[in-house]
């Protein structure tokens, strides 16, 4: 963990499986223990393997989560009376328990990771900002899927931590356009309806999608089903 409290930093005496894997094998490996990975032999040619870290939210990401929203209330931005009566001191401290008790019921872990999938911006990506013009398809490139609320005339998007407001005619564009797969400008617009010409430039320019260059559109060809390159 980041910042633990007690490192593990050697390894325990037993071996929980060792063996030899073959080329297409895959390896799930918990929390908390230690893997070795070598070759079999040193011989000619190569030996490869890769190792995906999966690092999933703690009980202590939730705690850090309460403390930023506890800056919102006086209560917490008010001096420690260390220096007053042992009367007064406990009632502060009373204050304080009770106040975090009422916070920790009311934002829970569920809300934590919500609001972490809302605000977490997205992964720096270079546009081409129109040096090569205008873009003929883009792609939605947040970690998690925004979130698309429709009202009566308005449709609001939430991710990377902003909040648009568009007219509620472009939900049916804005649906595929932040679907995760490459989009046709041209072809969307034509299936929608919609400006979708505008609706990018929006998206591109507060960053919760880039133009899908070739080399990009190489990177979906084959791993999503519906995506040409």
């Amino acid at each position: 963990m980041y910042r633990d409290s007690a490192p593990n930093s050697e390894p325990g005496d037993e071996i929980v499986w060792q063996g030899v894997m073959e080329p297409g094998d895959v390896m799930h490996i918990p929390r908390g223990f230690w893997h070795q990975a070598t070759r079999d032999d040193q011989g000619d040619g190569y030996s490869l393997h890769a190792t995906f870290g999966i690092v999933k939210r703690v009980g202590v990401n939730w705690l850090a989560w309460l403390t930023d929203q506890a800056r919102t209330q006086k209560l917490f931005r008010c001096d420690l009376d260390r220096w007053n009566s042992v009367g007064q001191w406990e009632g502060q401290q009373q204050l304080l328990a009770k106040a975090v008790a009422e916070m920790a019921a009311k934002l829970t872990p569920q809300g934590f990771l919500d609001a972490r999938e809302r605000e977490r911006p997205a992964a720096r990506h270079v546009p081409a900002t129109g040096l090569f013009g205008k873009p003929a398809a883009v792609v939605c490139v947040t970690d998690f899927e925004p979130v698309i609320q429709q009202h009566r005339d308005t449709v609001d998007v939430l991710a990377a931590g902003k909040k648009l407001t568009f007219a509620g005619k472009a939900y049916p564009a804005l649906t595929l356009l932040l679907s995760g797969h490459p989009v046709d400008i041209c072809d969307t617009a034509e299936k929608t309806g919609v400006d979708v010409e505008q609706l990018a430039e929006i998206l591109l320019k507060e960053e919760l999608c880039t133009e899908l260059t070739p080399a990009l559109s190489s990177a979906y060809t084959g791993l999503v089903t519906i995506a040409t390159s």
